[in-house]
C-alpha cells in the first residue's frame, strides 16, 4: 500500500514524518511514514482511516512494512515518562482515601 501524502503528519518531538495507525486494540500508534527493512507493522486502509497490524515472519510478505515510531524517535522516552506520570496521577485521583477499619483484632482493653 502506498501511503497517501494526506496521511503524513510530523512527530511533535523530532519532526520526523509519521502516520497514525489504529491498532487491533483500538489504540493509536505513531508509525514511520517510510517503509523500512526489518520492520513489523503493516498498514491497511480501514473504514475509519489507517489500520496497523503487527506481523511476524513471512505474513503479508508482499506488503511494505513500517516501523513503530516509538522505536525510532530519539525522544520516545520523554513521551513514555510523561504517559506513565499521567497514568499515575490519574490513578491517584481515582483512588479515594479509605478510612482505616479495624476488624476487632488486637483490641485495647
Amino acid at each position: 500500500m502506498r501511503l497517501d501524502p494526506e496521511h503524513r503528519k510530523s512527530c511533535s518531538s523530532c519532526g520526523a514524518p509519521i502516520v497514525w495507525a489504529t491498532m487491533a486494540t483500538g489504540s493509536r500508534m505513531p508509525v514511520d511514514f517510510e517503509p523500512s527493512e526489518g520492520a513489523n507493522v503493516v498498514l491497511f486502509d480501514g473504514p475509519s482511516g489507517l489500520m496497523g497490524v503487527v506481523v511476524h515472519g513471512n505474513a503479508f510478505a508482499h506488503k511494505p512494512r513500517h516501523r513503530s515510531h516509538f522505536a525510532t524517535c530519539p525522544n520516545a522516552d520523554e513521551h513514555r515518562r510523561a504517559r506513565a506520570q499521567r497514568d499515575e496521577e490519574r490513578c491517584a485521583r481515582k483512588r479515594p482515601e479509605l478510612p482505616y477499619i479495624s476488624a476487632g483484632y488486637g483490641k485495647r482493653s
